[in-house]
């Protein structure tokens, strides 16, 4: 029964071992959406979303005060679909949107950083 068990114990841990993307290829992701179809992602097509938020044309606002002209003047500058104010403490969910920009304000109530998320 041991040689039996030695025989067969190295087919199966091969088959547990992960697999990985050859360097030639792309890594993919994938996901089914019941309906048969497989929706097939390349990381490589999200670069054009590196931005999407309009993070990068309201960065010079850092260190100016939140207060709501400068709030309007983000989300008119930044184009953003939707905004989230983040204050110390405050709980976030961790989805990423590359639409929603997140503005963080420090306990002074100043603009921090910006950041697509």
């Amino acid at each position: 029964m041991r040689h039996f068990a030695l025989i067969f114990a190295p087919p199966l841990l091969v088959a547990c071992a992960p697999q990985t993307a050859k360097p030639d290829e792309p890594a993919v992701s994938s996901s089914d959406k019941g309906d048969g179809m497989l929706e097939v992602t390349d990381p490589n097509d999200l670069r054009s979303d590196i931005h999407a938020c309009g993070d990068d044309k309201v960065r010079h606002l850092a260190g100016r005060p939140a207060v709501d002209a400068d709030k309007a003047q983000v989300a008119r500058l930044s184009g953003a679909k939707t905004i989230r104010w983040l204050t110390p403490g405050m709980p976030v969910t961790e989805d990423y949107s590359p639409t929603r920009l997140n503005v963080e304000i420090d306990g002074q109530g100043m603009l921090v950083s910006f950041h697509c998320g």
